[in-house]
């Protein structure tokens, strides 16, 4: 997280709405971000593979260490590990494992609830944007989950585009009317 530089983030499309995607960002332009993002999706691949390689009766056991490791990571403020966690824990593959789930300890229900409330993508990933600026408030290090940053910066910069357009629309009516 450290080697990414800020002109990397800086140099994405962000005038784009569109979701930025590991595809979006250069390994040439913003090679650390690259490392960085591509580094949580193995992450998240590598958590899903594993859970599937184990028997039915041994995916709770390694289901619970995982819920405890993204607990642990998000209490230490790695909010990049404790996402890439939850993004496993909820992949497709895993979400139909229903026996799986039913295995967890009852007193880990609680814990996963948390989580995922925290890393809902809903609204730019308001919680865990909230959990994160709570924690830079009070001057705590954190390993930042930097997709709803860049998000925030392209709605930024889209809403600047758009009150230039809208700009010099109303100085071409002004030009026409004059």
């Amino acid at each position: 997280f450290n080697a990414v530089k800020p002109r990397e983030i800086l140099t994405l499309p962000l005038s784009q709405s569109a979701a930025i995607s590991l595809a979006d960002i250069s390994a040439t332009r913003s090679p650390n971000l690259f490392k960085l993002l591509d580094h949580q999706r193995q992450l998240s691949q590598w958590i899903v593979s594993l859970i599937l390689s184990h028997e039915d009766s041994q995916r709770g056991a390694v289901l619970c260490y995982f819920i405890d490791v993204a607990m642990h990571s998000l209490q230490l403020r790695n909010y990049s590990a404790c996402y890439s966690i939850m993004e496993a824990l909820e992949n497709p593959l895993l979400a139909r494992l229903e026996g799986t789930f039913r295995s967890i300890k009852h007193t880990q229900v609680p814990v996963l609830l948390n989580l995922r409330k925290i890393t809902n993508k809903e609204n730019n990933y308001k919680n865990l944007k909230e959990e994160m600026e709570n924690n830079i408030r009070l001057k705590l290090p954190v390993v930042p989950f930097l997709i709803p940053i860049i998000r925030d910066l392209q709605d930024v910069v889209c809403t600047i585009d758009q009150q230039q357009e809208a700009q010099q629309q109303q100085q071409q009516l002004s030009q026409k009317e004059g």
